[in-house]
């Protein structure tokens, strides 16, 4: 067990409440994984599938994998989630990315972690507990897992051409 504990996960929920303070700080002396998609239209769409048609359909009803045929009478909902995270997902964007100053941040962009998954997992080990790497180790358990992007945004009926330009978001500069 690394002198690290468990790690735990958090998502930020209330980074979008004003009268409630943020679960972390960027500023905090401590090293953390920032995990965020490169566009905006991808990680609306992840959160579309993942958060909200989970707490609709609960996680057994959840479509999986390509799920075209689902989607198809989706849009306007889609839309209408979108426009209603619009806010949050600023703030995330600002807060995590933008003004995350702290040395210690990884900034680890999920679809260079799908090409690259060795070069990110190798980083991460090393900077909560160097003594854990393995290489032979690490290169074993990726060989196992199924590390590969599982649902193409691109061939999706929820695709928005110009999505920025038609919701007004911004995606995230590369870090």
């Amino acid at each position: 067990m690394s002198s690290w504990g468990q790690l735990p996960k958090n998502h930020d929920v209330p980074v979008h409440k004003a009268k409630m303070l943020p679960l972390l700080r960027t500023d905090e002396d401590m090293p953390y994984i920032v995990q965020y998609r490169r566009d905006a239209q991808s990680t609306l769409n992840a959160m579309y599938r993942n958060v909200y048609l989970k707490g609709l359909l609960g996680r057994e009803n959840r479509p999986k994998g390509e799920t075209s045929q689902y989607f198809a009478g989706q849009r306007d909902d889609f839309v209408r989630f979108c426009k209603g995270k619009r806010d949050y997902y600023h703030s995330f964007i600002q807060k995590w990315i933008v003004n995350n100053d702290n040395p210690q941040a990884y900034f680890l962009e999920y679809y260079d972690f799908l090409e690259r998954p060795e070069h990110h997992l190798e980083h991460i080990i090393k900077i909560f507990d160097p003594d854990l790497y393995d290489r032979e180790k690490l290169q074993n358990t990726i060989k196992a897992m199924d590390i590969r992007l599982r649902y193409n945004l691109q061939t999706c009926p929820l695709l928005i051409h110009n999505f920025n330009e038609k919701l007004d978001f911004v995606d995230p500069p590369k870090r």
